[in-house]
């Protein structure tokens, strides 16, 4: 009897022994979980940044990084060009009333003075038309201004370009009539109502217009070169064209008879 349970329990504990190896052979044991995909790499900033690096799950899929979108930056407008300058009157040509009243003050006097004094000079300056600095002929500033430098030298080229470079020309730049009315126009407007032409017109009447070389010692008598001096005192201030505007015109009152 004691033999039978024995052989009963070895039985039962083998029988146990071998159901637990048939268990370990017929079903597989429960896998791991997966792991979570990464996480995608955040994108760069603009400008090119770099993708993200790809999280490793285990057993999971690898989440790809996007690339941040490289940023196209907006260039500025362009700033508007400002207004050209406006050139001024003489100076836009390289002229200079300044400059012409020193130059013939200075190469032109005495015996060849042109002008009574600087400030007639700087008055009667505004009446030339312009030119250019390369002029050498013409009723100009510019021619003007090139025979008063020529002057300076020898009194022989004095005595030659300074009737040229004063306010009568002296044919060479402009006739003694066009110096004339250069100023009458602007300063004695009230002798010639009718304007340059008028003025032109009447000059030609005078005793041999330009046959005289002008100077400040033309002071009196009937020409041309002594109305122009006296024109050319009367542009100083409006007193001075009070005096002087009546000797200077067509029919004058005192001094150019």
């Amino acid at each position: 009897m004691k033999t039978l349970r024995l052989l009963s329990g070895m039985t039962v504990a083998l029988l146990v022994a071998v159901s637990g190896c048939s268990d370990d052979e017929d079903s597989g044991g429960s896998g791991g979980t997966a792991g979570s995909g990464g996480t995608a790499g955040a994108g760069g900033t603009a400008g090119g940044g770099t993708g993200g690096t790809a999280g490793a799950g285990t057993g999971g899929t690898a989440g790809a990084g996007t690339g941040g979108t490289a940023g196209a930056g907006t260039g500025g407008s362009a700033g508007a060009s400002g207004s050209a300058g406006a050139g001024g009157s003489a100076g836009a040509t390289g002229l200079s009333c300044a400059a012409y009243c020193t130059t013939i003050m200075t190469n032109c006097a005495n015996e060849n003075a042109q002008y009574a004094s600087e400030a007639v000079c700087l008055k009667v300056c505004e009446s030339f038309p312009a030119g250019t600095a390369t002029d050498t002929s013409g009723n100009t500033l510019g021619c003007r201004l090139y025979h008063a430098g020529a002057a300076l030298g020898t009194p022989a080229d004095a005595t030659l370009h300074c009737p040229h470079a004063g306010p009568a020309g002296d044919v060479l730049c402009g006739s003694n009539c066009e110096g004339y009315c250069n100023i009458m126009v602007d300063y004695c407007p009230g002798e010639y109502s009718g304007g340059e032409t008028e003025c032109l017109n009447e000059c030609g009447n005078f005793n041999d217009p330009n046959n005289t070389h002008f100077t400040t010692a033309e002071t009196s008598g009937d020409t041309v070169q002594c109305r122009i001096y006296h024109a050319s005192v009367a542009s100083e201030n409006s007193a001075a064209g009070l005096t002087h505007c009546p000797h200077a015109g067509v029919n004058p009152t005192d001094f150019c008879l």
